[in-house]
């Protein structure tokens, strides 16, 4: 298995995400793909400029992992256990792929059927953070390859 702890190679980014990494603080806590919550480091949060923004416990992975898993464990309903996952993809993504690989056949229910399909008929209640590009084939006809095209331009 690959290390699911980082998105990529640096010459497999983006000059956007590479740019991102090197300017700090406040992209490095606004990209779910950066951000690393409460697992920086003490040098890298002083180095990052990332003191002050994040909990002051310095974390491993493995143990940030863990208050996860507690913290889905004690919600009461699979919805309230997709929704939790669900913003932890939209803050943390190094995260949450951590915590499904190490935790799948418990988290499946959640991230795939029965859970999704009860979200999807819901999902009006339950909307809380974009998490990718919504299309609509009726409103959107015609219009979905221009669209596309500016949010490449804009990354």
């Amino acid at each position: 298995m690959g290390d699911v702890t980082r998105p990529g190679s640096a010459s497999a980014r983006t000059k956007a995400l590479q740019q991102n990494e090197e300017l700090g603080a406040a992209p490095l806590m606004w990209n779910p793909l950066y951000n690393q919550g409460t697992c920086w480091s003490v040098d890298q949060r002083k180095a990052k400029n990332l003191e002050g923004l994040v909990p002051p416990v310095a974390e491993t992975l493995e143990q940030a992992a863990d208050r996860v898993m507690m913290q889905i464990r004690e919600e009461p309903t699979g919805l309230a256990r997709y929704e939790l996952l669900n913003e932890l993809t939209a803050h943390n993504v190094t995260l949450f792929y951590w915590v499904l690989v190490h935790n799948l056949v418990e988290l499946a229910p959640y991230v795939y059927t029965p859970v999704v399909g009860e979200a999807c008929q819901k999902f009006d209640q339950i909307f809380r953070t974009a998490l990718g590009m919504y299309l609509d084939a009726f409103n959107h006809k015609g219009r979905i390859r221009a669209r596309a095209g500016q949010l490449v331009v804009a990354h």
